[in-house]
């Protein structure tokens, strides 16, 4: 399960938050999708 990420850690926040913005990032998150089910837990709804 994943834990949320503090509001301490702004920054870390903010990165989380652009990083499916990123071209190979929304790219590496496609391709895994007809994987997602060999990897319980996460949030597959956000990823």
């Amino acid at each position: 399960m994943h834990a949320p990420i503090p509001d301490a850690l702004g920054r870390l926040k903010t990165y989380r938050a652009r990083l499916p913005a990123y071209p190979s990032v929304a790219r590496a998150v496609d391709g895994a999708r007809p994987y997602r089910n060999l990897f319980p837990g996460g949030a597959p709804d956000r990823d």
